[in-house]
């Protein structure tokens, strides 16, 4: 469900499950990225928008508007930091997520139900590799 999601955030999600039949599980993958859609739909409908590799049919899109960014990897991708606010979205069947840039940043990584996995800080020189489980979510901001 979460991949179903995932693969609609730069759209308007539209829902036609009975909610009441959903596992628990589910609800909360369901809830997590709905709320998720609603709190950031103003980057993802109205951000610039930039998609990536044509050639792997668009393997990569992003949306960007106040210094905030949102990045979709739908393969392995490098994902480079601009801005204030960086959210990284594990569309793929990979658990990497490369980040390319440099500075010191706060970052959370959560599983596809919102659950926080990890937190810390870490000092970017060139390039960092985080675990982000598939339909997960890596959350960077530089401090």
């Amino acid at each position: 469900m979460a991949k179903q999601l995932i693969a609609v955030l730069f759209g308007v999600p539209q829902i036609s499950v009975n909610i009441a039949n959903l596992s628990q599980e589910h609800y909360r993958v369901l809830k997590f990225w709905l709320r998720f859609w609603l709190d950031h739909r103003e980057i993802l409908l109205d951000g610039k928008l930039s998609l990536y590799n044509p050639e792997t049919n668009y393997s990569m899109a992003e949306a960007e508007r106040n210094g905030e960014k949102i990045c979709i990897c739908y393969s392995r991708n490098i994902v480079t930091y601009s801005g204030r606010r960086l959210t990284v979205i594990n569309g793929s069947g990979e658990t990497d997520i490369v980040i390319k840039g440099e500075g010191k940043f706060m970052y959370t990584i959560l599983d596809c139900q919102g659950t926080e996995l990890e937190s810390g800080a870490k000092k970017i020189k060139s390039v960092a590799d985080f675990l982000v489980p598939q339909s997960g979510m890596l959350k960077l901001e530089a401090l």
